[in-house]
């Protein structure tokens, strides 16, 4: 299953049930993404976001010890 987020959805979804900026959902989905733990798709209004390399390694040697 595939995930995606944007950053109007990540404004909504802090976690915490408060609503923070456009600004600052950027700027934590960019920082996400430049360490690694995000992959971009798209550019201006259409970007969303998926698993980067770590979160996807992590979720596969997860699932190694499962099996």
């Amino acid at each position: 299953m595939t995930h995606l987020i944007s950053a109007g959805r990540a404004a909504i979804a802090a976690g915490t049930g408060t609503v923070i900026s456009d600004l600052t959902a950027n700027r934590d989905l960019t920082k996400l993404t430049v360490l690694g733990y995000l992959q971009s798709v798209g550019r201006t209004r259409g970007t969303y976001y998926t698993a980067g390399g770590i979160i996807t390694e992590i979720v596969g040697r997860l699932r190694a010890r499962t099996t």
